[in-house]
């Protein structure tokens, strides 16, 4: 939020705990939107195959139009980053991750067929008409942070 409030950009914000995805600029809420996350629960993302939504600090890295991805519309995370890889190796030595597991990729916000219901291998859903709309509101470079929640107050 300091980030959006300082230098009035755009920025998105997922609160897992409440499914929602959050479009802010400057002290402005331009959009909110009802999410699916993946279907391992609010746990944050540590490998490949857990299926859970990773928590943290991303950007976005492409924007995928329909034909270029299988869900529609998508905008690509730079999942995994540093403090994943750093997370990943940390939980690997503490033995929390199998030596030879692997940390993932390919985590996404994109489209989806009215599942309402988490399903994904980590990414974050929206309707294919709230893509549209989504879609319009950001671009490539766009901050994204991924939390488990946002406590009350927080957006006030």
């Amino acid at each position: 939020m300091k980030n959006s409030r300082a230098g009035n950009t755009t920025v998105i914000i997922v609160d897992k705990l409440r499914r929602q995805l959050l479009v802010v600029r400057g002290d402005e809420d331009l959009a909110s939107f009802e999410v699916d996350l993946g279907l391992g629960g609010m746990e944050s993302k540590t490998r490949a195959g857990d299926a859970f939504t990773p928590e943290g600090r991303y950007k976005v890295t492409e924007v995928r139009n329909p034909g270029q991805t299988r869900y529609y519309r998508a905008l690509m995370l730079d999942y995994p980053n540093r403090d994943d890889i750093a997370r990943f190796r940390a939980a690997q030595k503490a033995g929390t991750v199998p030596k030879n597991g692997r940390i993932g990729n390919n985590i996404e916000i994109h489209g989806k067929d009215g599942r309402d219901q988490d399903w994904t291998q980590g990414c974050v859903t929206l309707s294919n008409d709230d893509m549209d709309t989504l879609v319009g509101l950001v671009d490539v470079g766009t901050p994204v942070t991924i939390v488990g929640m946002i406590p009350d107050g927080v957006l006030e």
